[in-house]
């Protein structure tokens, strides 16, 4: 009797609650129809990416571990190699390190055009940073973590494990050309790929969120048809305005998400009931991902995504203006989905030209433009003839637009003390340092 009383307050109170935010609804009512589908069919495309997203992210992290950086800059003994294997990306290195199990200790990474592995058994004997000498400069030893939950939470798992350096969202590897039509699939593959447990949990819990009500709506063929247009849409907005970074993660495709939410609001605006909670979640999220973004444009750390958040959003929304079950037509609400494919068509048509006519290897970006295209950012040291280092006039930050130009700079790597990441500690002041280079 107890428990009969409080379900039946709890169901009373909740009545109460819904009488409070719904509103007057006209004709087919939106949350009546998704509860009645869902009775009938469960939502197999939302189930089945969770599982996806989540099951590629455990099933490589528990492939693999976590690895710290011990030293920079250090030379290894040739008697504690169990294994040396060149040309691969360094999450290949460390993997085939946690395939060895306790035979390997950690790996050395040589940074640089010409990428080196070596697997050690063992810890080399009083390491520390070195500096810019010959066989140490540009290696970065990295130690292997014991496998614990801790250490898991923090591991990147997905496609891009399994395929290193194939599947995310990149364009700057020492201005390799295979990024140009690699990009086809990238827009596809990037959503399965995620760094964290964070990371992929709370793609997990926005897709089903967000996912369910639409899919109980519209229906499974066309909810994964507008979500994977989403996710496209996410990648294009990278291209647009991040081409010089990483990016990964469902995140796209949940941002999609809110977009179709969104739009359907637009057109079924009388038939939803609550319709106002809907815009108050909405405006809540977009608030913050504006903020967010406006403190990542401002100089903050965060290495979040937020181009492919915006073209998620932007995509999702034209998609759904264009797609969504609108339940009592009208003349302007038509007028407003031929707008929507316009828009749609342009951005997409605009995106392409903007990557296969740019001058790759080299990127840009729309806010970027003013500092020319890049395909490989790094420092140099070097003397007033620019034959040598100067340690007392400091780091210069340099850059390349093709593969000539790097594997130049890298030929003489010992000279300039060569290494990558200018980018990011110059802010696009580049010294304009002319080096011998015949093809750059």
């Amino acid at each position: 009797m107890a428990g009969e009383r409080a379900a039946y307050g709890i169901d009373a109170a909740f009545d109460k609650g819904s009488h409070v935010v719904a509103a007057t609804v006209e004709g087919e009512c939106v949350e009546t129809t998704i509860k009645d589908n869902l009775r009938q069919f469960l939502p197999w495309f939302t189930i089945s990416q969770v599982c996806v997203y989540f099951g590629l992210w455990l099933g490589y992290v528990l492939q693999t571990n976590l690895y710290v950086v011990r030293a920079q800059h250090v030379a290894v003994e040739e008697s504690l190699l169990v294994g040396k294997i060149s040309g691969i990306p360094r999450y290949e290195c460390q993997i085939e390190c946690s395939r060895l199990g306790h035979a390997c200790w950690g790996a050395a990474f040589l940074e640089g055009p010409a990428t080196q592995c070596k697997l050690l058994s063992a810890a080399p004997e009083d390491v520390k940073s070195g500096g810019c000498t010959e066989g140490a400069w540009n290696w970065v030893l990295y130690e292997k973590q014991p496998r614990t939950f801790g250490s898991l939470l923090g591991t990147m798992g997905g496609l891009e494990t399994a395929y290193p350096g194939l599947t995310a969202l990149q364009s700057h590897s020492y201005c390799d050309e295979g990024f140009k039509t690699s990009i086809l699939w990238r827009f596809f593959t990037y959503q399965f790929t995620h760094g964290s447990l964070w990371h992929v949990g709370s793609n997990c819990i926005m897709l089903f969120c967000l996912g369910v009500p639409l899919e109980g709506f519209h229906g499974t063929g066309l909810t994964a048809l507008m979500y994977t247009i989403g996710v496209v849409g996410g990648g294009l907005a990278w291209m647009l305005l991040d081409p010089d970074t990483k990016a990964y993660g469902a995140s796209g495709g949940g941002y999609a998400l809110l977009g179709m939410h969104l739009a359907d609001l637009v057109l079924n605006w009388k038939q939803k009931k609550f319709r106002y909670p809907v815009v108050l979640m909405l405006a809540a999220v977009i608030g913050l991902e504006t903020a967010g973004y406006i403190s990542s444009v401002q100089g903050d750390s965060s290495n979040i995504a937020h181009s492919a958040h915006a073209g998620g959003l932007v995509a999702g929304l034209l998609i759904g203006m264009m797609l969504t079950r609108n339940i009592d037509k009208k003349c302007w609400e038509r007028g407003l989905q031929v707008v929507a494919l316009l828009i749609g068509a342009g951005l997409v048509c605009f995106s392409l030209a903007w990557w296969f006519l740019g001058p790759l290897p080299g990127v840009r970006g729309l806010w970027s433009v003013a500092e020319g295209p890049m395909c490989w950012t790094g420092q140099v040291c070097t003397n007033d003839e620019n034959t040598g280092c100067d340690f007392s006039r400091g780091w210069q930050c340099v850059v390349c637009t093709t593969r000539d130009c790097v594997e130049d700079w890298y030929k003489d790597e010992l000279p300039f003390c060569v290494t990558r990441g200018g980018q990011a500690r110059c802010d696009g002041n580049f010294a304009d340092i002319v080096h011998n280079c015949q093809n750059c």
